[in-house]
């Protein structure tokens, strides 16, 4: 007797629409150990991994967004003593630069040429270490809130005129939640000073991401003391951003985005290295808090291994010299595969379908192990990436499809993001309509010729 095997169907609704994507987002880590230890004031990872590195995340992954980061002081930072009494008179001789400038020079601009040979536009977040680390060091900043302005805004002269970059976005604390002696009114303070110090040297098109926590269910404390008492800030806030350490709750993620939906904002999650399913981490994002940015984290991670600096380079599959596993397990394209350990594959079913300035629409499924998202360009492009947790065979069927031809790509234990062909949508098969066939867990993506 022939044995009757259930459809899975996925409803598409192109006039349902949500949040404009903004890009996918890596952050470019400091050098962390002792910086007399560079030679030339340069950074430390090798020329020639270094271009791999960057032409994988952007041609490969689809990166078009970077956080770049420092410390004003404490350990790693850039103004250890104030540079002068006075605020309103910056000294650039008295800065240490060589924590800043080579990240520029040598992956900011490079990556920012990498992605408009896509014919895409780099979105940069300057973002500013708050921690208190190692335990005890006191940022001195964080107290004197003149002076805090003062550096990041000396700091964006200097992008401005040395490498004609500005950033897009600030973010003026990560993980304000975490470890650091300034409390939430002391942040609004500086916030309120960085504002009023922007406004005043013509930068005004630089907007905020706020609050940026470890965890995600402190979004809201911290955005409702700077609606309650610093109201004057919120034209600057754009995003409502937050990491994922704690995990992704479906109610915590809706109501960042239900508040971020009543005050006009985006939101995004900046940063969840520690993610264990980077695809259905992906989702909740995606469509709980409708993000328009995801960070996993880090491009590479420049720590010192055996002598050799630059060993660990978890986003982006390469890992030094010594060809050891990644510090993250599975950004490694040539380690053994392993669902849903492979991050590398899974976040790239997503990251290099979905472009810059698509729209999320509506895709719902029938059966709740069967994770759908989908965007769709303003010319008519759609991507459509299926997170399938299903065991065993599973058939799904996409209904309402636009007529295109879709390229499928797909990435599972046994396969790492191998191209499964086209399918001629209106022609070849039902006109309307994709099939297919999942032969255990995995992810797979269709997305239209472009």
């Amino acid at each position: 007797m022939q044995q009757f095997r259930s459809e899975v169907l996925l409803t598409l609704d192109t006039s349902k629409q949500f949040q404009t994507w903004g890009g996918w987002e890596v952050t470019i880590n400091r050098w962390m150990d002792d910086l007399d230890t560079l030679e030339n004031n340069t950074q430390p990872v090798q020329k020639s991994i270094l271009n791999k590195l960057l032409s994988n995340a952007v041609n490969d992954l689809g990166i078009t967004a970077v956080r770049f980061e420092f410390s004003p002081s404490g350990k790693f930072g850039i103004e250890m003593d104030n540079d002068n009494e006075d605020c309103n008179n910056f000294d650039y001789t008295q800065i240490d630069w060589r924590g800043f400038d080579p990240y520029l020079e040598d992956y900011v601009i490079p990556m920012k040429k990498l992605i408009e040979e896509h014919g895409e536009k780099l979105t940069l977040d300057l973002h500013v270490i708050t921690f208190d680390y190692p335990k005890d060091t006191i940022q001195w900043h964080l107290t004197e809130p003149e002076e805090y302005a003062e550096l990041i805004v000396g700091c964006i002269k200097r992008m401005d005129d040395q490498f004609d970059i500005i950033p897009d976005y600030i973010t003026p604390s990560n993980e304000p939640d975490n470890n650091t002696v300034m409390s939430k009114p002391q942040l609004l303070r500086n916030m309120r000073a960085l504002v009023n110090r922007l406004q005043s040297e013509g930068y005004t098109n630089i907007k905020l991401r706020y609050p940026d926590t470890m965890r995600s269910k402190n979004v809201l404390p911290f955005f409702d003391e700077l609606q309650g008492d610093y109201p004057d800030l919120l034209p600057y806030v754009d995003t409502l951003s937050f990491h994922g350490y704690g995990g992704l709750r479906k109610s915590t993620l809706n109501n960042i985005r239900s508040r971020a939906q009543t005050t006009g904002m985006k939101t995004a999650q900046t940063e969840w290295g520690d993610s264990s399913n980077i695809s259905r981490d992906i989702y909740k994002s995606l469509v709980w808090a409708d993000v328009s940015f995801y960070q996993n984290f880090g491009l590479n991670w420049q720590a010192l291994k055996h002598g050799n600096p630059g060993e660990h380079y978890i986003l982006t599959g390469f890992d030094g010299d010594e060809s050891n596993a990644p510090y993250f397990n599975g950004f490694h394209p040539n380690t053994s595969f392993a669902y849903p350990n492979s991050k590398y594959y899974a976040f790239q079913q997503y990251s290099k379908y979905i472009l810059p300035k698509y729209v999320r629409v509506d895709i719902k499924s029938s059966n709740y192990a069967v994770k759908p998202v989908a965007f769709m360009s303003h010319e008519g492009q759609i991507t459509i990436v299926i997170l399938n947790e299903k065991h065993g065979h599973t058939d799904i069927v996409i209904n309402n499809v636009p007529v295109g031809i879709y390229n499928i790509t797909l990435t599972d234990r046994v396969h790492n993001g191998i191209d499964m062909g086209q399918m001629n949508i209106g022609t070849k098969v039902e006109a309307g309509t994709i099939s297919f066939s999942f032969n255990r867990p995995g992810t797979v993506t269709f997305f239209s010729d472009r």
